[in-house]
């Protein structure tokens, strides 16, 4: 993560940054931070407690609940990680056909796998403690393998956030940085063609709409 101001109240948002877990190494709520009146700049600009994009500044609360100790005892504190619920939904390449009702091994961290399916809409919904960096999903009948770097995307109002919902959709394989070029104007026209969207390979409202639909953020 990257560091707080010195007065403890404003934070840069890094790559693989989000509200959960900033929140939670702070000590406090994810809505503590989100629901500040400070932050309305970034729900406006279509941030979520998830999503953040490079450089965000995020105000944190400046009254946090002390902890209480009693002088000459011996003081035990708990601390309990805690985790947010996500959904993923599962496609084949770049036909964005849905892996309908398959059986799934999830890693997370260092935590054992456990046995998941998708539904029969490819959708998967995962409980995601705010520590973890990397989910390793496998389609266990399949030998396919998905790495997804937690907190990695960006927001689909940015030309790299929409660039990388089609590279997670199996539609995109070029750069990830930068403006929009060709190859991304390419995957955009097929991805509208499979859509039925208006094809523009423009990175439009109702493509970024879709896009936000199929990934599930």
């Amino acid at each position: 993560m990257s560091e707080l101001s010195k007065d403890q109240k404003v934070y840069v948002a890094g790559k693989r940054d989000h509200v959960h877990e900033l929140a939670w190494r702070t000590g406090v709520s994810t809505s503590d931070v989100w629901d500040d009146p400070r932050n309305r700049g970034l729900r406006a600009q279509g941030r979520t407690p998830a999503i953040l994009a490079p450089g965000d500044l995020i105000h944190l609360p400046t009254h946090l609940r002390p902890m209480r100790i009693v002088p000459g005892t011996t003081n035990s504190f708990r601390a309990i990680i805690p985790a947010f619920r996500t959904r993923l939904r599962l496609v084949k390449d770049d036909s964005f056909t849905p892996w309908a009702s398959t059986k799934l091994s999830i890693r997370m961290g260092t935590s054992p796998p456990r046995e998941a399916a998708t539904d029969s809409s490819g959708w998967v919904e995962l409980e995601v403690p705010v520590t973890t960096s990397w989910i390793v999903i496998e389609l266990v009948d399949q030998a396919v393998q998905v790495d997804l770097e937690v907190g990695g995307l960006d927001p689909i109002t940015t030309i790299d956030g929409v660039r990388m919902r089609l590279c997670l959709l199996g539609g995109y394989h070029g750069r990830m940085r930068g403006e929009i070029d060709e190859s991304l104007k390419a995957a955009l026209r097929t991805y509208q063609h499979h859509r039925s969207l208006d094809v523009t390979g423009e990175p439009d409202d109702a493509t970024r709409a879709r896009l936000q639909r199929d990934v599930g953020c």
